[in-house]
């Protein structure tokens, strides 16, 4: 509870903050970064994995449909595969990828084409119950966006974004972000030409 009420007082202060503030123009509106799949892959929990990003980081995150097929045995693989679905001007790509059995690392990141990779089937490790399963994956597509968007590891383990080092510790840091962390991505979306959504309630940047 009182981590919950320090929550909000950091958003209502890092909102007052901001409220002041007029919209800086934008000229070249650009693409947010989407989320799409490769490999069979639950369509729901796709779906949830997007939601629950948008609900969390106040923008938008459009889910791509894709068709290839599955033949990628490497992150740069999946890469290669599908770089080209992002479009034109488009922040970048977080891609679920049901990677074949050998392939441990949990993801990675190709700064240079904006493409975010994250191993679903490693985040089966230790057989974990559905719920798990589901949030580990909502934590990754966190991390791949926010990569995608220039914001660095968190040294808060409260955040999506601290750098952790085993399956326990990705358990158990945050599922999204901390108030500067959240703050630092809003004002990159706004810079891009990106909308935060101004009925959010985690919005930090738009005046209300």
């Amino acid at each position: 509870m009182k981590n919950a009420i320090f929550l909000s007082a950091c958003i209502a202060l890092a909102g007052a903050a901001f409220a002041e503030e007029e919209p800086v123009p934008v000229e070249n509106v650009l693409e947010p970064v989407a989320l799409t799949s490769l490999g069979d892959l639950d369509e729901a929990l796709i779906q949830r994995a997007a939601a629950w990003a948008r609900d969390n980081l106040a923008i938008p995150v459009p889910v791509k449909i894709n068709e290839a097929e599955n033949t990628a045995g490497s992150f740069e693989e999946v890469r290669d595969l599908l770089a080209g679905m992002g479009e034109d001007g488009q922040l970048g790509l977080v891609v679920l990828w049901d990677a074949p059995e050998g392939v441990s690392s949990h993801g990675t990141y190709f700064p240079d084409e904006k493409v975010a990779v994250v191993n679903v089937r490693a985040m089966k490790e230790g057989d974990p119950d559905e719920e798990t399963f589901a949030r580990r994956v909502e934590r990754q597509v966190i991390r791949g966006i926010c990569f995608a968007m220039g914001l660095e590891p968190n040294p808060n383990p409260q955040s999506a974004m601290f750098s952790y080092s085993t399956m326990e510790e990705l358990d158990a840091i945050g599922r999204n972000l901390d108030p500067p962390w959240l703050m630092r991505l809003q004002k990159a979306a706004q810079d891009a030409g990106v909308p935060v959504d101004p009925e959010n309630p985690f919005n930090l940047v738009t005046p209300r």
